[in-house]
C-alpha cells in the first residue's frame, strides 16, 4: 500500500465491515473479521490504527487484535484502487456459538492544533462503534459470506486549507459503503486464503499490490488444509459456507471460550475516543505534510 496520498481535494476516509455485519448467523468455526477502508492511502499518510474486539457474554467468548499502516503483511492487507481490504480472525478451532456478540470498534489517529509558537500532537480515538449480530445452532441464520454491500461504520474527513497540520472539524458526509463490495475475483481470493489454499491467479486480478510471485498465506493454512483432509472436504467458498477456517496473525488477546439483499445495519458509533492519548508539545510533525491540511470527523 503506497504511503502517499494526494490531497488537493477534500478525501474521505471511510471505515466499513464486509463480515460480520448486522445480521443472524449460523454457528461457526475461525470466523474471520474483514474491513474495508476507503482511501487508505490517505489514512497511512496520516498514520492509523484500527482496534476491533468480538465478544459475547451468553456464549462466553472474547477476541481483540488491530491493524494499522505498519503491519501490511502481518495480516491480508491489500488494495484495489484505494480501497484496502483488512482480513483478520478469531484463533484458530475458536466457536461462534449461539448467542448475541458484538463487534466493537475504534479508529485512532494523530492530530494537532497550533498553540502559539508551538503544535500540540494529540493520539487517541477520533471515531469508534459498536455492531450486533446473532448466531443460531439451528441452521436457520446466514452462513458466512463476503458478497453484498458492505455495513457503513465510520468516518474521517481530510480537505486542503491553510492549516500546517490535520485538525478534526464537523462536517457532514454520506456513506458510500456499497462502493467497496467486493468483486468476483477478491472474494474467490479471501475464500480461498481463509480455507489455506490460496487461489493467486484470483488474488493477482483482484487487488493492485499482489503480485506475480507473491506469497499470500495465512498462518492457520496448514491447519485448514489438514482439516479439509481428514474430512474429505474440499475447500468451500463463502457464498454458501460456515466452516471457512482462518487465523489470528498477530492476536493480541485470547478467546475465553474454545467451542465455538443489504439492510439497514444496527450500529452504534461515536466520537467521544480520548484524544488527549499521547499528547505532546513540539513545533513540527513526526511526519513530512506535503500539503497543509484539515481533518473531518463524521458519523450518520
Amino acid at each position: 500500500m503506497t504511503a502517499t496520498a494526494n490531497l488537493s481535494n477534500p478525501v474521505g476516509i471511510e471505515l466499513d465491515v464486509v463480515f460480520p455485519r448486522n445480521t443472524t448467523y449460523n454457528n461457526m468455526t475461525t470466523p474471520p473479521i474483514v474491513f474495508t477502508l476507503q482511501n487508505a492511502p490517505t489514512a497511512v499518510f496520516f498514520e492509523y490504527r484500527i482496534d476491533w474486539e468480538l465478544n459475547s457474554d451468553d456464549a462466553y467468548f472474547f477476541m481483540s487484535n488491530i491493524f494499522d499502516e505498519s503491519n501490511n503483511r502481518k495480516n491480508f492487507n491489500y488494495t484495489s484502487g484505494t480501497t484496502a481490504v483488512l482480513a483478520d480472525s478469531v484463533y484458530w478451532g475458536d466457536n461462534l456459538d449461539a448467542g448475541s456478540y458484538t463487534l466493537s470498534w475504534s479508529y485512532t489517529t494523530t492530530t494537532c492544533d497550533h498553540l502559539g509558537d508551538s503544535t500540540l500532537i494529540q493520539t487517541g480515538d477520533v471515531a469508534a462503534g459498536k455492531l450486533y449480530f446473532t448466531v443460531v445452532d439451528d441452521g436457520s441464520g446466514t452462513d458466512l459470506s463476503f458478497t453484498g454491500c458492505p455495513d457503513y461504520l465510520g468516518n474521517i474527513m481530510a480537505k486542503t486549507a491553510s492549516e500546517a497540520c490535520p485538525s478534526l472539524i464537523s462536517k457532514g458526509w454520506k456513506p458510500q459503503p456499497c462502493s467497496t463490495k467486493l468483486n468476483e475475483k477478491q472474494v474467490r481470493c479471501l475464500d480461498t486464503y481463509f480455507d489455506g489454499k490460496t487461489d493467486m491467479d484470483a488474488c493477482e486480478s483482484g487487488f493492485d499490490d499482489i503480485n506475480t510471485g507473491d506469497k499470500v498465506e495465512w498462518k492457520y493454512a496448514k491447519q485448514a488444509q489438514k482439516t479439509h483432509n481428514q474430512v474429505g472436504d474440499p475447500s468451500t467458498t463463502s457464498s454458501g459456507s460456515s466452516s471457512n477456517n482462518t487465523s489470528s496473525p498477530g492476536g493480541t488477546s485470547n478467546s475465553s471460550h474454545d467451542s465455538t439483499g443489504e439492510s439497514e445495519p444496527n450500529n452504534e458509533s461515536d466520537d467521544s475516543g480520548d484524544r488527549s492519548l499521547g499528547s505532546a508539545h513540539r513545533p513540527g510533525l513526526r511526519f513530512a505534510i506535503i500539503a497543509a491540511l484539515v481533518a473531518a470527523m463524521v458519523f450518520s
